[in-house]
């Protein structure tokens, strides 16, 4: 049966944030509790990891990427990383710059070769970090020559196509290309094309999808192979003005999710739209609820905030996961969120806080 509506619901458990998949488990950090967590995809079931230090209680982490048997998170501030062994359950702090010049969101994602990973940077930090797995060792490479102390850049997203790392530079309209094998960077000019204010996603058949923020604008095409860039119009019509909306791509289709619109679109390669969901019960306000996406090789998943849940879609079927544990220090939780999110006035008290923080304790596992 073709699907054409999602009914949308609350979670009634953990809103994910960071998260990823390895073997059966989604390994994720919730936005308002400071620990790790994983869920049985298979077995619906749901159990805390381990505790962050303290000084992660209150700024939790953006994203979270799996390479064999360790997790690595990234940050929302500041300059330091963390790597998490899954077997010894052990967690390992980094500094890896010296001078900050990103206090928001100074890292995006992360991409591993062979024995070395490498650190994509995002909005005003320059710096590309090349981290040596058998040791550790991180280096800085700089991608762009910042003229002057107030000369402020703005990396904007990134796709990996084989040992090559593409990255947005919005405000210069640039993109800047990382050869791993060669080990050297790139400036690629987009001709006559704006990759101002567009946000990259990896498209169909070895190509780079620009889309823009502003749906009256064109996406800008760039072919990895031919080394060219062309546009294409705004494939969607009756977008409402300023439309928050979410890309991702898989096995082929090009997936919209419309905030406003209250739409889940679904395109081909011509980028002609085949599939229109219309998600219920979402929203009675025009609020952004879902900010992000992560894709995976057999599934994607939508996240947002506000105690909202997973989106995920997977052979073509687009479902909310819900992650539930029935325990009473969540309880706890689930009525502070809920009281919180109806108030509308902000985060929780201090004592609130440290309640919330002792009675989650009771879920590590020792």
């Amino acid at each position: 049966m073709r699907q054409t509506e999602l009914a949308y619901r609350r979670t009634k458990g953990f809103s994910p944030f960071a998260y990823t998949i390895v073997g059966k488990w989604l390994y994720f950090c919730d936005q308002d509790v400071p620990y790790l967590f994983r869920y049985n995809m298979e077995r619906k079931e749901c159990e805390c990891v381990a505790k962050f230090n303290s000084c992660y209680r209150e700024k939790n982490f953006f994203k979270l990427i799996s390479y064999k048997n360790e997790l690595w998170l990234l940050p929302f501030g500041g300059n330091e990383i963390v790597r998490f062994n899954i077997n010894k359950k052990e967690f390992i702090n980094y500094n890896i710059l010296e001078k900050n010049c990103e206090m928001n969101i100074p890292f995006c994602d992360m991409f591993f070769e062979k024995e070395e990973a490498y650190v994509i940077p995002f909005g005003n930090n320059p710096y590309l970090i090349r981290v040596d797995l058998s040791t550790y060792e991180m280096t800085k490479i700089e991608l762009i020559k910042k003229e002057q102390s107030n000369d402020f850049l703005k990396f904007f997203g990134t796709v990996r196509h084989g040992n090559n790392i593409y990255i947005l530079e919005s405000r210069k309209n640039i993109l800047i290309l990382y050869d791993i094998d060669r080990g050297c960077v790139k400036t690629i000019y987009p001709n006559n094309c704006n990759l101002r204010d567009t946000f990259p996603v990896k498209g169909i058949e070895n190509s780079i999808y620009f889309f823009p923020l502003n749906t009256n604008e064109n996406i800008v095409i760039y072919d990895v192979s031919n080394k060219k860039f062309y546009e294409k119009k705004f494939p969607i019509k009756d977008f409402l003005s300023e439309e928050i909306y979410l890309v991702s791509v898989l096995e082929g289709e090009i997936w919209i999710f419309a905030n406003k619109q209250k739409k889940i679109y679904s395109m081909n390669h011509e980028m002609e739209v085949k599939k229109e969901i219309d998600v219920l019960n979402f929203s009675v306000s025009d609020r952004t609820i879902y900010v992000s996406g992560i894709e995976f090789s057999d599934r994607f998943f939508w996240h947002g905030h506000e105690g909202s849940p997973l989106i995920q879609v997977k052979n073509n079927h687009v479902e909310i996961v819900d992650i539930y544990v029935d325990d009473s220090c969540l309880d706890i939780y689930l009525k502070v969120i809920s009281e919180r999110t109806e108030r509308k006035k902000g985060f929780m008290t201090p004592e609130i806080g440290r309640q919330i923080y002792k009675n989650v304790l009771l879920l590590v596992k020792t």
